[in-house]
């Protein structure tokens, strides 16, 4: 049962998808290139759901999710990858959003990014910087890159401050 949630998972990362979206009673889709696919054509038991939920959160993280019925969390699928994942109550159902996370983090010219402007903001002594822009835009691929060309360039301290951590 929870074996066949897991193998989404690596049907995600095969088939480059950005978002693996589960709810109870319904199929399992994903986004791939701005599109909403099915993955499967058998609906998630809410018994899976729950399954799923102890897999992924330990018994505090858990029980915390039953009182606030919303996480946010990262885990792994050994063998497959990372993933972000935000977990939450929907019309008395769960429901879960899946984002897998690279292990190499992309250069500024991969991004297509305009490189000479990205590593001036990358290398700015004080100052705020916002990146912003909706679900999926490369928010965090664009600050991955800046902070990755703040690692190999002048020495500083770097800290983030991530929810859930990356």
């Amino acid at each position: 049962m929870l074996d066949d949630v897991l193998k989404l998972f690596g049907v995600m990362v095969r088939e480059g998808a950005s978002d693996l979206i589960l709810r109870a009673g319904h199929r399992p889709v994903m986004r791939i290139d701005g599109e909403i696919r099915f993955a499967s054509d058998k609906p998630m038991a809410e018994e899976e759901s729950s399954a799923l939920i102890e897999h992924i959160l330990g018994p505090d993280e858990t029980e915390q999710f039953r009182k606030s019925h919303e996480k946010d969390t990262a885990f792994v699928v050994p063998g497959v990858g990372r993933f972000r994942s935000n977990i939450l109550r929907q019309r008395q159902r769960t429901a879960f959003v899946f984002r897998h996370v690279k292990e190499t983090v992309p250069s500024m010219q991969e991004l297509h990014l305009p490189a000479d402007v990205m590593r001036r903001l990358s290398l700015l002594k004080r100052g705020l910087v916002l990146v912003t822009g909706i679900a999926g835009s490369g928010k965090s691929t664009t600050l991955a890159s800046m902070i990755d060309y703040m690692n190999v360039n002048p020495h500083r301290h770097i800290v983030t401050i991530e929810d859930p951590i990356e």
